[in-house]
């Protein structure tokens, strides 16, 4: 008997029973035990479970809204029951958050064979969506329940291009483009978890019978994809070639004849009639959604059914987090917030709140590296999330589609030099690029930088320059090759600094710097961007005081009268 629980503890702590030594726990004089809040600080770093215990226990010590967002009180601090119950609701919150907000904006967009096709840069009109100023966009989107799609796309050479598919979860399922030196065209046949896999097989019969195929160049591309979900979201960029609010005419030419050869088709089957209205917007669009004003009861109810209807993989859920949405009824169908106890419609009203201050200080600290100059990346935690459903949720929040680090990297700064927050208001900041090179593959990709305000919006300016990058004409270079970028609200008054200018709003923003095609060092983090260096204000030189007049004769030789006497006061 005595065995038998020697081997089942052993196996518990994951010792082998024939093993010579046991774990040492870190209990003794020099143990961790003794270094209980560097041992507490390293738990929560390590686990974001752990880490959400510990916060609403701080949060309820130190009162107020000013680390979480909202007010904690003690009992939701402390309380062992009731403060893991409102861990778990805001993890389950974060969980969703991805594909509440993804679905809603993706069923903005049309169902194919339609498509939206921009054929001019972005402008501060597109507000909210951190656009960048280089690219035009095609979207359309596919609701493969109802069957296989077909994205079909032509030749396009010696221009940048992507075609990326998102899943349900923002997951970049499919990449490709002129960086993977597809050029000759392509075709993808979609099937989701849900479609009938006959037309696969018809499919590849077809593409057999067109001839030989290649994957990287001399002929067009062809693929079947088994999608994760049943939704699937198709973007492609195109380069314009003449960065400026007008585009050439030549140049825009070109995008238009892609833009009018890429399709997305039902495959060998026709849609019902109401296939649009099949699919539910939410109520209020995204921005309803995003609003910490929001009914609770709404909000889950609309991610619980984005949910239900788009299973994520098993890649993107497991336990133990599956295990907390359920503790909610979160996965089960029709969900009804309303019929809860009340203890956990509180700890989600709450969640709501924790939840969107903890992916806002992702938005602002949560990246894969941060260099001593600001300058913050993230070159492999985007576009594959796996488990790490806490980065999928802050790249949702933060407006970015993104691609995978070998397609492109996005630089973020939101603080200079000193490490203040970065702002328009009556300052100047500049930026260089040593030798006018940043560390990309200049024969297939690009770079831009984009300054955004506070809503993640263009700043509108009399330029209508959004932006600049390697497109940009008429930048001006240091005899060193150096490229300094100036960037103010107000036109700089000398030359070289109005050529180079970035005009930034006149309060908070913040700068990105795309690199498509970035280097192996730079995704490594060897490569360190320069940082945003303010300019010191010019203070102008106070007048030089003038001679004090002398005192005039008194009348009748009288002597003049003292300074400070009660006659000169007067």
């Amino acid at each position: 008997m005595w065995r038998a629980a020697l081997v089942i503890v052993s196996a518990a702590l994951c010792l082998s029973p024939l093993a010579s030594a046991y774990v040492q726990f870190p209990i003794g004089p020099a143990g961790l035990i003794n270094y209980e809040q560097a041992g507490r600080s390293l738990a929560a770093a390590t686990s974001l479970s752990n880490g959400l215990k510990s916060l609403l226990g701080r949060a309820a010590d130190e009162g107020g809204s000013g680390l979480l967002g909202v007010n904690i009180t003690s009992d939701w601090g402390h309380d062992a029951y009731k403060s893991r119950l409102l861990a778990d609701a805001v993890e389950s919150y974060i969980y969703l958050y991805t594909p509440a907000i993804a679905v809603a904006s993706g069923r903005n967009w049309p169902l194919g064979p339609d498509f939206i096709h921009t054929q001019t840069l972005a402008s501060p009109a597109g507000r909210g969506t951190a656009p960048n100023w280089d690219t035009v966009y095609s979207v359309s989107r596919a609701e493969l329940s109802l069957g296989a799609f077909e994205l079909r796309w032509p030749v396009l050479k010696d221009r940048f291009y992507s075609v990326v598919i998102y899943d349900a979860y923002q997951n970049v399922i499919v990449s490709l483009g002129s960086g993977q030196h597809v050029t000759d065209g392509g075709s993808i046949l979609l099937l989701g978890p849900t479609t009938a896999r006959e037309p696969a097989a018809a499919y590849r019969l077809q593409q057999l019978a067109a001839g030989a195929r290649a994957v990287t160049g001399g002929a067009p591309y062809s693929e079947v994809v088994e999608f994760p979900t049943d939704i699937a979201l198709v973007l492609l960029r195109v380069v314009l070639k003449n960065q400026t609010a007008s585009p050439d005419a030549d140049d825009l030419a070109a995008v238009k004849a892609f833009q009018a050869g890429t399709s997305l088709k039902p495959y060998r089957f026709t849609p019902p009639a109401n296939a649009s209205t099949l699919f539910a917007r939410a109520p209020g669009g995204v921005p309803a959604l995003q609003q910490l004003s929001v009914d609770p009861a709404a909000w889950y109810g609309w991610a619980t059914n984005a949910v239900q209807q788009y299973p994520a993989p098993p890649t993107t859920l497991s336990e133990p987090i599956a295990g907390k949405l359920r503790r909610f009824g979160l996965l089960e169908p029709g969900f009804n917030y309303s019929a809860l106890p009340a203890e956990q419609q509180a700890a989600l009203a709450l969640a709501v709140r924790v939840g969107n201050r903890l992916l806002d200080a992702g938005t602002l600290y949560g990246f894969e590296y941060e260099w001593a100059s600001g300058w913050q990346v993230t070159t492999r935690g985007w576009g594959v999330y796996g488990h790490d459903y806490f980065t999928n949720a802050v790249v949702v929040k933060s407006f970015i589609l993104p691609n995978t680090g070998v397609d492109a990297v996005y630089g973020v700064a939101y603080f200079d030099s000193d490490r203040t927050p970065l702002d328009g208001n009556n300052n100047t900041y500049t930026w260089t690029i040593p030798a006018g090179k940043l560390p990309y593959d200049t024969s297939l990709g690009w770079w831009s930088f984009i300054v955004y305000d506070g809503n993640a919006t263009l700043v509108e300016n009399p330029l209508q320059r959004y932006g600049v990058g390697d497109r940009t004409k008429g930048l001006r270079a240091a005899p060193n090759g150096d490229l300094t970028l100036t960037l103010s609200a107000d036109p700089p008054a000398n030359a070289t600094d109005a050529a180079n200018w970035v005009p930034t709003p006149r309060g908070a923003f913040f700068t990105v710097l795309r690199l498509y095609s970035p280097t192996r060092d730079f995704i490594d983090g060897k490569v360190a961007l320069q940082p945003l260096v303010k300019k010191p204000k010019v203070v102008a030189a106070a007048p030089s005081p003038s001679p004090a007049p002398k005192p005039s004769p008194a009348p009748g030789g009288a002597p003049a009268p003292k300074p400070g006497s009660r006659r000169h006061r007067m």
